[in-house]
């Protein structure tokens, strides 16, 4: 795991626990010249575009003051 996933999953590990996902997997890639990180959730009974979203808009503002 590269230093960003490492430190991507250590701010984001407490947040997703605190809205009851599971944090499965931060991989930190490269696409076309620009770098993404991937979250990775689950939950019992799948997980829903609204549920991607909810985290995301979580982990938005705690990534954001990481930069």
């Amino acid at each position: 795991m590269s230093k960003v996933a490492d430190i991507a999953t250590k701010l984001a590990t407490p947040i997703v626990d605190q809205l009851g996902y599971e944090l499965v997997d931060v991989e930190y890639v490269s696409e076309h010249k620009d770098w993404y990180i991937n979250i990775y959730i689950d939950k019992t009974g799948g997980i829903t575009f609204d549920d991607c979203e909810t985290v995301s808009r979580a982990l938005d503002p705690i990534f954001d003051e990481a930069d």
